[in-house]
């Protein structure tokens, strides 16, 4: 919908008049208050979000110069979808979002099993929590890395794959090979391996949290820096 000025635009927003539209496409605004009639042949429109373009806005925009556009918008509307965003802000977010979506799957698979006690709860937490965060930086990886959805779910199952190999080296008897256990992983499996089955505590499993933290300080800083190069080209 095209308005004459930003402040009618601004008016219909505010709902200080009604936007009406009528068959031919023209907007008509009702100002209710003063008593003007429903306009005929006409569908009454809401609008909660508008731009106002500048009047140099094309010419600004061929040069390659940088101009303002104002954003209006109604109280209905979510700040998420009109408040300005510096990068860090989205960076936090698909952190925090990242972090709870598999962290609370992990927790809930634990509790399911009845591996959560009182004496190993803290140990597990941390587990889950560092785990978390390894797996969201993996995720801004292939998120960036992909195009549409078949080619992040590739890049997904090109490092989800190899990262389920530890898995067969800690459940099976015998020593894991090297470069198993060199593994980003396998610290996170071997450490809820000792807890849930032999009862470890944070005496015995301290040494694979600290190589885990390790692993997570690395792998999420080369997600967030892929994924604000990422951001950044848009």
């Amino acid at each position: 919908m095209e308005f004459d000025s930003a402040e009618r635009m601004a008016a219909a927003i505010a709902d200080d008049v009604e936007a009406w539209r009528t068959d031919v496409g023209r907007i008509v605004l009702r100002d209710k208050k003063a008593g003007d009639k429903k306009p005929e042949d006409a569908k009454r429109v809401d609008v909660h979000v508008g731009l106002a373009f500048p009047d140099d806005f094309l010419a600004k925009t061929a040069a390659g110069k940088k101009t303002t556009v104002t954003l209006y918008a109604d109280a209905a509307v979510p700040a998420v979808l009109v408040t300005p965003a510096r990068l860090g802000d989205f960076l936090l977010a698909k952190t925090i979002y990242g972090t709870l979506l598999a962290g609370s799957q992990a927790l809930v698979l634990i509790v399911i099993i009845r591996a959560l006690t009182p004496d190993n709860w803290s140990v597990l937490l941390a587990t889950v929590l560092l785990g978390s965060i390894m797996f969201t930086g993996i995720a801004m990886v292939t998120g960036s890395a992909g195009k549409d959805f078949i080619g992040t779910l590739f890049y997904s199952m090109l490092f989800l794959l190899p990262l389920m190999v530890p898995a067969f080296g800690v459940l099976f008897p015998g020593t894991a090979a090297a470069w198993v256990q060199a593994m980003p992983s396998y610290p996170i499996l071997r450490t809820l391996h000792e807890v849930t089955t032999f009862g470890a505590g944070w005496n015995e499993v301290g040494g694979y949290l600290g190589v885990m933290a390790v692993w997570v300080v690395a792998i999420y800083a080369a997600g967030l820096l892929v994924l604000r190069r990422k951001v950044a080209s848009l």
